[in-house]
């Protein structure tokens, strides 16, 4: 039942009581009560209606507008204006008032009885979803393949988005590539739009990590200039090769430019084709429509619709905003703050996670280093930890205590791995869970 077939019968019989004042003893004698009407100035009018029938009144448009004001309630009865409204509904067909009022009670308490059986259906659903996701298999609940990054967020359910946010070249992309590629040789479906470089150059980068290569001498083909060039050509090729036989559960999108339109096709296409995760590098190239804020709030609405209805897991990477940047060029060494993000704050509100990436400071760097580095008397990477980033929890709707966490991260071979220390490394130690907590 919609509220305007609702509305429409509720105006109806107070319409038809203004008119013919036996409607109401009819309606009396009917059991109506002010519960029957959804309407705040519907209710006001019947309690007053019935309240003049109980002292003998005659009911109709003038004494209802006088009863009222002696009680100082004509505001909550929508006033004079709204009983002239009433009085304006014509009614067509035989008999008395009195009788199609009585009909219209009938259907508006048949319509109301559809609309509480239809409201107990829905909530008797949601407790049987309720027990689905209890009982579901272990094997459905999905977790991250890099030790660190899966005890900060935990397991992770469908139709939840993640966010990763970082400065340009901070290696977002470095990461979410580790993630498909581990996600993808544990046997989960990972369809990856990466909207910064086209699908065949993202996955010979891939091919090169894969193969132990620097991916920039490959994508930009320096490794032809070098002695080894053919040796590095056919380690890539194998590379290829493994791509080629693992399709089946990694798919790529080919899109250079994506709006929201295209945006739904591709989260239909993942989800039709049964992925785990949808990988989206980066949200910042979708384009909505209206001003750039307007803009940011389509795209990200239509994404978290998407992700409920599809049940496709959602992981997007989002940059932070260059002009904070260029103020402070360390920004981009420190954890990410809300404010750092492009559109950041209505981002966070439909993360279940939400994680900043940024490059690591040494430890034991001085106040002196940190001022020589800004006035550019010396290079950033002289106060940087060696292949080292750290991430930095700023949402999490199921673990709260988390957020605030900071964690290393180890950058290895082309790929991110856990952060094992200096003296770890060098004794040779097994990679373990990073347990170190770190101050932003």
């Amino acid at each position: 039942m919609s509220n305007h077939e609702r509305d429409s019968l509720e105006r109806a019989i107070l319409c038809a009581c203004l008119q013919e004042p036996q409607a109401v003893d009819e309606l009396l004698k009917a059991g109506l009560d002010k519960k029957d009407f959804l309407d705040k100035r519907h209710q006001v009018l019947w309690r007053a209606m019935t309240a003049m029938v109980g002292r003998g009144q005659v009911v109709d448009p003038l004494t209802i507008l006088a009863f009222l004001r002696s009680y100082e309630a004509e505001k909550h009865a929508g006033g004079a204006e709204y009983v002239s409204e009433l009085l304006h509904d014509v009614f067509i067909g035989g008999g008395s008032m009195a009788e199609r009022c009585l009909q219209w009670l009938r259907s508006l308490r048949e319509l109301a009885a559809a609309v509480d059986d239809a409201a107990g259906t829905a909530q008797r659903r949601q407790v049987e979803l309720a027990h689905s996701a209890l009982e579901r298999d272990a094997s459905s609940v999905l977790t991250y393949p890099i030790a660190t990054l899966a005890k900060l967020r935990g397991g992770w359910s469908p139709g939840e988005i993640d966010f990763l946010a970082a400065a340009s070249n901070s290696g977002k992309t470095t990461l979410l590539s580790t993630l498909a590629r581990r996600w993808v040789g544990a046997g989960r479906k990972v369809y990856y739009a990466g909207f910064e470089l086209p699908a065949h150059q993202l996955r010979l980068q891939w091919a090169a990590r894969e193969a132990g290569l620097l991916p920039g001498d490959v994508v930009s083909g320096e490794y032809l200039t070098k002695p080894d060039g053919q040796s590095v050509r056919a380690k890539v090729q194998v590379a290829l090769k493994e791509q080629e036989e693992r399709i089946d559960y990694l798919r790529c999108a080919d899109a250079s430019f994506v709006d929201v339109k295209g945006l739904r096709a591709m989260a239909h296409e993942a989800a039709e084709w049964g992925a785990d995760v949808f990988i989206i590098d980066h949200i910042d190239h979708v384009e909505g429509t209206g001003d750039l804020h307007g803009q940011s709030r389509q795209v990200v609405a239509t994404m978290l619709e998407l992700a409920k209805s599809t049940g496709v897991r959602f992981l997007v990477a989002t940059q932070l905003n260059q002009q904070g940047l260029s103020q402070d060029f360390l920004r981009s060494h420190r954890p990410v703050r809300e404010e750092y993000i492009k559109q950041g704050g209505h981002k966070k509100e439909v993360a279940t996670f939400m994680i900043g990436l940024a490059r690591a400071l040494r430890k034991d760097v001085t106040k002196e280093e940190l001022k020589a580095v800004r006035d550019r008397v010396k290079e950033i990477h002289t106060i940087e930890e060696p292949y080292t980033s750290q991430v930095n929890v700023m949402k999490h709707r199921h673990y709260g205590d988390r957020v605030g966490s900071v964690r290393l991260l180890a950058w290895e071979r082309g790929e991110y791995t856990d952060y094992l220390s200096p003296e770890e490394r060098k004794a040779g130690a097994i990679m373990r869970r990073n347990d170190i907590l770190m101050h932003a």
